[in-house]
């Protein structure tokens, strides 16, 4: 007997006409089960599993399999994590692929590490927290990634895995750990340094900027802004401001 496939139930958003306006009566709700099959019970009442959509105490509802971004989202967290408008630039940028072999410093929850161990062929993720190691561990076997080696390692001090065609470094004083990671990138590959502040993405430019072996490549924040759409008016919604900063740099010899 094969293990339960998690599934979404999602009530779609309603509006109704309302002295002369379209307003909003009921929210978007999106509820998770773990199991795929049988009765599930929601604030609205309870949906059967089974059928692909229904009606619930006059509430309209879908149901579907529940995707790699759905279960992600749900990881159990300590530190702050990496958000997905940042993993996105990270593999975009680096074109990490189904071959690649990647790095991290700074498992953190091991969200990070998971997103790309979905896209990427092998991940390789540092700390020097047992418990961010023992977290992270927890959320991979949660998303059921068997391609994720997490290590209690310091990489400021040991040299971390060879021939990796990415590595990242969320971690503080990001630039103390060039001198380790960059001779095990392959020549070629990328180093990105994930930064809070402006003065820590200073340290780390500067400090690439003293070595013959690195190409500063470039450093962006990324923006992300959501719509509201109706007919033909447009306003924005929930705006993602700042995260992060991240650096870009290539060995080169």
């Amino acid at each position: 007997m094969g293990s339960a496939m998690p599934k979404i139930i999602i009530f779609p958003e309603k509006t109704e006409i309302v002295d002369g306006k379209e307003r909003v009566i009921l929210k978007q709700r999106k509820n998770y089960s773990e199991e795929d099959k049988g009765k599930y019970d929601t604030t609205y009442g309870q949906v059967d599993l089974s059928k692909k959509e229904g009606v619930v105490n006059g509430k309209k509802y879908y149901v579907m399999p529940a995707s790699f971004s759905d279960e992600w989202k749900r990881l159990r967290r300590g530190a702050q994590i990496i958000t997905q408008k940042d993993i996105g630039a990270i593999i975009s940028q680096t074109g990490i692929g189904k071959e690649s072999i990647v790095g991290e410093a700074g498992t953190g929850s091991g969200a990070l590490a998971c997103a790309l161990a979905n896209v990427c062929k092998k991940v390789y993720s540092y700390d020097v927290d047992e418990k961010a190691i023992d977290l992270g561990k927890q959320n991979a076997c949660t998303l059921k990634l068997d391609n994720i080696k997490f290590t209690l390692q310091d990489v400021k001090t040991k040299h971390p895995e060879k021939n990796v065609d990415v590595f990242i470094l969320d971690m503080k004083n990001s630039w103390e750990a060039l001198k380790m990671t960059v001779p095990y990138v392959r020549i070629g590959g990328y180093i990105v340094s994930y930064n809070s502040s402006m003065p820590a993405v200073s340290e780390f430019v500067n400090t690439c900027r003293k070595r013959d072996d690195v190409l500063l490549v470039k450093t962006i924040e990324v923006m992300q802004r959501e719509w509201n759409i109706k007919d033909f008016t447009a306003r924005p919604r929930d705006v993602v401001q700042h995260t992060g900063f991240l650096t870009f740099a290539r060995r080169i010899k």
